[in-house]
């Protein structure tokens, strides 16, 4: 994140163009994630416990207990489906409920806007799928 923001400095430092600022840090914080990245795991892999650490910090406190155990199942599977996209597919979701649009997300994300478009209708299709 440091580096984004010194790019970021240096860039309007040098008088580069501002008039989509919030598209311009995504998209050099991908470009540097990438970079970082290559070659590695895409997914984190997270263990089974901080999972079931995570899904009881956003447990109901209203609901049952057999409704909390089944919320938690459920977002259990939906994590497991989310693992199962493609890199594309992940990044274009996550910008997309970051408040993108397509033509930002095939900016940052140096594709066309038909490929985010394609993918995350892939994607969704492949998150809903169980529940079609």
């Amino acid at each position: 994140m440091q580096e984004t923001f010194l790019r970021l400095y240096r860039h309007l430092e040098r008088g580069g163009d501002s008039t989509n600022l919030r598209s311009w840090i995504f998209q050099v914080a991908h470009n540097l994630s990438v970079s970082l990245w290559k070659g590695r795991l895409r997914f984190v892999e997270v263990p089974a416990e901080t999972w079931d650490l995570l899904s009881q910090s956003v447990a109901d406190k209203a609901l049952s207990p057999e409704d909390t155990l089944l919320r938690r199942e459920e977002l259990k599977r939906i994590h497991n489906r989310f693992a199962e996209l493609t890199q594309l597919q992940r990044d274009c979701v996550n910008l997309r409920l970051e408040g993108f649009r397509y033509r930002e997300i095939s900016q940052i994300l140096n594709v066309s806007t038909s490929t985010v478009a394609s993918s995350l209708r892939n994607a969704i299709a492949r998150l809903v799928k169980e529940y079609a």
